[in-house]
């Protein structure tokens, strides 16, 4: 049986995870679950506790909405993932989006934040899953300026000109479940070797039938897979396979 793993997905955002959670067990060997920010952590913990072994459990600071979070929730927040960095296994997501900030403020503190929680992952000695929209110069240059190494692009959208730099410093590049819809992939997937590949469903966003939906599930991945064995020209069980051993690698984890 071919083990599958979804990279990267919000099942602290789902009404029914462990519903969710208990039906992606008849396929998928694990799930990785990114809080977005200090309100949903408690809930990651939980769900990581009660499924401990199939869902593994990312923090991060997601940039957009940082401005209803104090100085002082934040520094609190950090410290909550200082105390539980046994129970993580990336800090993530992270990152900047322009799309969403507009004001050049904000944008100066989601750089400030960002840059504070790739020092925390060093520090922490775990990998770094990145959020980017619209900001790929400032975001590769602020990962560059602090040494960061071991880095999973979630949900990839660069041109081929990010995607050759971030093969070049040996990112990952994660393709989630909207290349089932998007012309520009296709292109950016011939272009990526499989063993820089991570596959995510971002669930419950993205979903491959109707991405207007907020439905998605971590079973989803296999489209995504179909998609990849279609322009790689190899079978689907071959990209589930390497796609699990890079999750693997790259998380850390013992399963």
């Amino acid at each position: 049986m071919i083990i599958m793993i979804d990279s990267h997905c919000h099942l602290e955002c789902m009404k029914n995870a462990d519903e969710i959670i208990e039906n992606s067990k008849k396929k998928l060997k694990a799930v990785v679950t990114s809080v977005c920010e200090p309100k949903d952590a408690e809930k990651g913990l939980e769900l990581q506790e009660r499924h401990k072994g199939f869902v593994f459990l990312c923090l991060g600071m997601h940039p957009q909405g940082l401005e209803k979070y104090t100085e002082k929730e934040i520094d609190n927040y950090t410290e909550l993932i200082k105390q539980n960095k046994k129970k993580i296994v990336a800090i993530g997501e992270i990152g900047l989006d322009y799309y969403w900030v507009k004001n050049e403020d904000q944008r100066d503190r989601c750089k400030e934040i960002f840059s504070r929680f790739i020092e925390l992952a060093k520090e922490l000695k775990k990998p770094i899953v990145i959020h980017c929209r619209e900001a790929w110069d400032d975001t590769l240059e602020i990962l560059k300026n602090h040494n960061a190494t071991n880095v999973m692009l979630h949900c990839f959208s660069g041109n081929e000109n990010i995607l050759k730099k971030s093969l070049e410093r040996k990112y990952m590049i994660s393709y989630a479940t909207n290349i089932c819809y998007t012309k520009k992939h296709s292109y950016l997937i011939a272009k990526t070797p499989l063993y820089n590949i991570l596959l995510e469903t971002d669930s419950p966003w993205l979903n491959p039938e109707n991405p207007i939906e907020i439905t998605n599930e971590p079973l989803n991945i296999i489209r995504s897979s179909e998609i990849i064995a279609k322009i790689k020209g190899i079978p689907k069980e071959e990209v589930l396979e390497i796609a699990e051993g890079n999750a693997k690698k790259f998380y850390n984890l013992k399963i």
